[in-house]
């Protein structure tokens, strides 16, 4: 994980032609308590955007979505932690059984119950790119194996206000993100995720 500032706008990649217009989802201001489709953004190279208020549940993305199984995203408010679960998906493993595709990282600054933060998370066929807040963010490897697990979805534990979400297909033909510069005053060191 890594602190870091952004310069630039990836929250509006429309103008590098990078979201597929065939392949879009929006829903604002309404309570989440389990899950809510992204409808038919599906696949292995979407965008998903959303803004929470933090409240007692957790809540987050789950892509990759097979049956019970997903690459879940989720923030917990009640330990400040974001966590990118990969371990009941198929896939190959490319942690050495360090950390059994769970990566978890306590935020810097835990957001106070009742105020906003904004999960931004980029899939590209096998590498997940997640912004939390303003601030941090991580690259993580995944290397799903099942051609079918392919849904997509928001979900909170217990009522959630959403106030914006947003998600795309990305076109795979597109690399630019619009992504400037990119300053980080941390660099990555195993004791920044915690082993399970």
């Amino acid at each position: 994980w890594r602190k870091m500032s952004v310069r630039g706008r990836f929250t509006n990649w429309n103008e590098y032609a990078r979201r597929q217009a065939d392949g879009s989802y929006q829903h604002q201001d309404f309570v989440l308590d389990g899950q809510e489709s992204l409808g038919n953004v599906t696949g292995r190279q979407l965008e998903v955007l959303a803004t929470f208020e933090v409240g007692s549940a957790d809540f987050g993305f789950q892509l990759l979505q097979k049956g019970d199984k997903a690459l879940n995203i989720v923030y917990a408010p009640a330990t400040g932690t974001i966590t990118v679960d990969a371990s009941a998906l198929q896939r190959v493993s490319n942690d050495g059984g360090s950390f059994k595709g769970v990566y978890r990282h306590t935020l810097s600054q835990r957001p106070a119950s009742g105020s906003d933060l904004t999960l931004h998370a980029f899939f590209d066929g096998s590498v997940l790119d997640l912004f939390v807040g303003e601030e941090q963010a991580a690259s993580i490897r995944i290397y799903p194996t099942d051609a079918e697990a392919m849904g997509a979805s928001l979900y909170a534990t217990g009522s959630t206000h959403v106030r914006d979400a947003r998600a795309w297909k990305l076109n795979p033909q597109q690399s630019s993100s619009g992504i400037e510069e990119i300053h980080s005053d941390h660099s990555f060191a195993p004791s920044d995720v915690r082993f399970i």
